[in-house]
């Protein structure tokens, strides 16, 4: 489905819109949920549901607006606020070990960051975009694990060693 300039109005492409970022998160989720990561199914899902709500709302606010004379009425400031807003989100998922330690969880505020892209996608109607950036998040990540395991820079997809900092 591509975003074809009209407002979602219909309640099938509203629900389909939100059915894509919801299966799009639930992939990036699932992912993190298996390897025992602190963000799993649920957040995933809903930061990229959230994101595809806020975006189909100022699509409809955007639409509804046109030909008044609402002054500063710029559909596109919602990404502006949605990544500043998975920027804070990310950040709670960093933790500092102390001087000299390394952070932990920065690929999981990656990840939030990627799935309000996906919801982003999504909420546009670009679903195929929305699965797209998922599973390439998703496969990157696996795919960079695997070869941390296999070069011994960690012992475990779970467990300890040196790619456990980065979640």
């Amino acid at each position: 489905m591509e975003f074809s300039g009209t407002t979602p109005d219909d309640v099938i492409d509203v629900l389909i819109r939100l059915g894509g970022a919801i299966l799009a998160g639930l992939i990036i989720g699932l992912d993190r949920e298996i390897k025992h990561k602190t963000a799993g199914i649920r957040t995933y899902t809903v930061v990229a549901l959230g994101a595809a709500g806020y975006t189909i709302a100022i699509i409809e606010m955007s639409f509804r607006t046109m030909g008044n004379d609402v002054v500063g009425t710029d559909p596109t400031r919602i990404f502006q606020g949605l990544v500043g807003a998975l920027g804070f989100l990310g950040a709670g998922a960093v933790i500092n070990a102390g001087e000299g330690g390394p952070a932990k969880g920065l690929v999981t505020a990656a990840l939030i960051w990627v799935a309000g892209a996906v919801g982003i996608a999504a909420g546009m109607g670009l679903l195929a975009l929305a699965l797209a950036i998922a599973l390439g998040a998703t496969l990157t990540v696996a795919a960079l694990e695997f070869a941390e395991l296999k070069l011994g820079e960690r012992e475990s997809l779970n467990g300890p060693g040196r790619g456990e900092e980065n979640e």
